[in-house]
């Protein structure tokens, strides 16, 4: 079954993701709301699978649609000791995420939901002020050109020791940080 329907690049994928998740969407569905074994996502399951036998060692994904969420798992997470990959396994999506929120934002633009001159202020009231920074003056548009201004969070050797360096990144990967604290880093 088909689904249906430069440095600065951190923070606007950070403050764009909040727009799009907070701002523009309704509620999301329960995690009960788990779809049947079996039920669709065959192509997906064969993807997963044919990407093991290419040579990947594991592969987790979740998909959630007017069915529900559908997870699922192939191959081995623990090279060690081979333990199989868990449907219900964490990871870490990192910035691919910029290019699916960029594509929603331009997609709601297209539905005139929002304009890309829509300022970061009138969509989440409050959230980016501080040192210079100014959500009434920062646009949709800024954001997704990466013109903003705003400071980027992976060059502040605080955050970068804590959650990208070394043993700061070993403590702190299955950490689930909220927006709003790579946005206070960057203004």
């Amino acid at each position: 079954m088909a689904l249906r329907k430069s440095t600065k690049a951190g923070v606007v994928g950070i403050a764009a993701a909040a727009m799009a998740a907070t701002a523009f969407v309704g509620p999301a569905q329960a995690a009960s709301d788990v779809a049947p074994a079996g039920a669709g996502h065959r192509a997906t399951q064969r993807a997963m699978d044919a990407a093991v036998k290419a040579g990947i060692p594991g592969v987790t994904a979740q998909a959630r649609d007017t069915d529900g969420v559908w997870k699922s798992a192939s191959g081995v997470g623990d090279l060690r000791s081979g333990a199989p990959r868990g449907k219900d396994d964490k990871f870490r999506v990192g910035s691919i995420t910029k290019t699916f929120v960029a594509t929603v934002l331009l997609q709601m633009e297209a539905e005139g939901r929002l304009s890309l001159d829509d300022t970061v202020e009138r969509r989440l009231p409050g959230l980016v002020r501080g040192n210079g920074n100014d959500g009434g003056k920062i646009t949709v548009r800024q954001l997704l050109n990466h013109t903003s201004g705003l400071f980027d969070y992976l060059a502040d050797e605080e955050y970068s020791k804590t959650y990208m360096q070394g043993d700061g990144y070993l403590r702190h990967r299955y950490d689930t940080l909220p927006p709003e604290k790579h946005v206070s880093t960057s203004t």
